[in-house]
C-alpha cells in the first residue's frame, strides 16, 4: 500500500498483497479492470471477496503502461445504497491514466538519480585509480632510474679508469654495480609479478621445502642492504618446524619484502629480528622491527596496493610500494594470511601464517587449487 484514504488504519498500515493474491493482485496479473457489486461475478473472485467489510460496490483497475503494470487503484463503496456505474469506471480509466504516467516519471527519476549517484562513484574511484596510477608512474622512474644511473656511472667509471683502479677498487666497483643491477631486477620481478596476479595468470611451482632454510636465505639476500643501513638482522628460528609444500621462490619473495621493509623504517644501530613458530593451524613466519610504528588508520590499508603508510627517513629508502601488497597476495595463494601489529613510536611486527594442514595433506590438492 502506497498511498490511502478513508481507508481505516487497520487496513492501510503495511499492507501488501502478492500478485494474483486478493483483488487488487488479481487485477495485477490481468491488467484487466473491474467492476464488481455486492455479490461476485463468478466463483474465483468470490474467494477475494471481505464480507466483514460490507462494501456494496468497488472499482479496481491496473495502472499500466501499455503490458506493464506499475500499480492498481482500488476505490470501494461502504453501506452505500447507489452501486458504481461504468461511467465512473470511465472516468477512473482516464485518472489511472495519469497515475500511471507520473508514477513512470518518478521511478525514471529515481533510477537515474540512483545511476547518477553510481557514476560519481566510478568517477570519483576511476580519478583516485588515476591519481594512484600518477603517483606509481612517478615513483617506478625514480626507483628504476636510481640503479639504472648507478649501473652506468660505475660501468664508465671501469671503462674510463680501468688502468688506475687497484683490484679491491674494480672489485668494490663490480659488487656495487652487481647490487644495484640486482635491485632493479628485484624492482621489475615485483612490477611482473604484480602484473601476473591481477590478471590471474600467477602459477605456484610447489615443493616440500623448510621455511627456516627459506628464510636464512632471504636474510642473506638482504644482508647487503641492512649493512648499508646500520641495522642488524637477527634470527630465532624453531627447528622443530616442518616442511610444507610451498613455492619456494615466493615465499622468499614474502619474507624478503618484509626483511626490507622493516630495514628500511628502521634507525641505524637497530636490530630487525626474523621469528618462526607454530600458532595453532599455522606455521607463522614474523618480522619485528624498532622503527617508527604505524598508526592505526594507517594499518587498516597498510597491505593494500600503494598503501605504505610510513613515509621515508631521508635515506633513500622509500619504495613502489609494493612490497607488502604483494607479501599479502603471494601469502595467500598459499591459503595463508598476513597481519601486522604496531604503534606509533613502537615498532611493529608484521607476520605471515601458512596452514600446517598442508604439510599433513602433501602437495596435491594445495598444487591442484594454485
Amino acid at each position: 500500500m502506497r498511498a490511502s484514504h478513508g481507508l481505516p488504519s487497520e487496513f492501510a498500515r503495511g499492507a501488501h498483497a502478492r500478485v494474483g493474491e486478493g483483488i487488487a493482485g488479481w487485477v495485477a496479473m490481468r491488467n484487466q479492470a473491474l467492476l464488481l457489486g455486492e455479490k461476485p461475478p463468478n466463483e474465483e473472485l468470490g474467494r477475494h471477496y471481505k464480507t466483514e467489510r460490507t462494501i456494496t460496490s468497488a472499482l479496481s483497475l491496473p495502472l499500466s503502461l501499455g503490458d506493464r503494470v506499475v500499480g492498481v487503484l482500488n476505490v470501494n463503496r461502504i453501506h452505500s445504497g447507489e452501486p458504481f456505474r461504468d461511467d465512473h469506471l470511465d472516468v477512473l480509466r482516464v485518472f489511472g491514466a495519469h497515475i500511471a504516467a507520473v508514477i513512470d516519471r518518478a521511478e525514471m527519476v529515481e533510477r537515474l538519480g540512483s545511476r547518477a549517484r553510481e557514476l560519481e562513484e566510478d568517477v570519483e574511484e576511476l580519478s583516485e585509480l588515476n591519481r594512484m596510477k600518477d603517483v606509481f608512474l612517478a615513483t617506478a622512474s625514480h626507483e628504476l632510474k636510481t640503479p639504472l644511473s648507478s649501473v652506468i656511472a660505475y660501468a664508465e667509471l671501469l671503462d674510463d679508469q680501468e688502468d688506475r683502479l687497484t683490484r679491491e677498487q674494480a672489485r668494490e666497483f663490480v659488487g656495487r654495480l652487481r647490487g644495484e643491477a640486482q635491485r632493479l631486477l628485484g624492482l621489475v620481478d615485483d612490477i611482473l609479478d604484480l602484473s601476473r596476479l591481477e590478471s590471474g595468470t600467477m602459477a605456484l611451482k610447489l615443493g616440500s621445502v623448510s621455511v627456516n632454510e627459506i628464510v636464512r636465505g632471504a636474510i642473506a639476500t638482504t644482508k647487503g642492504l641492512a649493512r648499508k643501513y646500520g641495522i642488524e638482522v637477527l634470527a630465532d628460528l624453531d627447528e622443530s618446524l616442518p616442511q610444507l609444500p610451498l613455492d619456494e621462490v615466493k615465499i622468499r619473495q614474502v619474507v624478503v619484502n618484509l626483511l626490507v621493509n622493516g630495514v628500511k623504517f628502521s634507525p641505524r644501530g637497530s636490530t630487525v629480528t626474523v621469528r618462526t613458530r607454530t600458532d595453532g593451524r599455522f606455521l607463522r613466519v614474523e618480522v619485528n622491527d624498532v622503527g617508527p610504528g604505524i598508526a592505526p588508520e594507517t594499518a587498516l590499508h597498510i597491505f593494500e596496493l600503494f598503501g605504505q603508510g610510513a613515509g621515508a627517513d631521508g635515506e633513500g629508502r622509500n619504495g613502489l610500494g609494493l612490497g607488502l601488497h604483494l607479501v599479502k597476495r603471494l601469502t595467500e595463494l598459499h591459503g595463508g594470511h598476513v597481519g601486522v601489529q604496531s604503534r606509533p613510536d613502537e615498532g611493529s611486527t608484521f607476520w605471515v601464517k601458512l596452514p600446517l594442514a598442508a604439510a599433513e595433506a602433501g602437495e596435491g590438492p594445495l598444487a591442484e587449487a594454485a
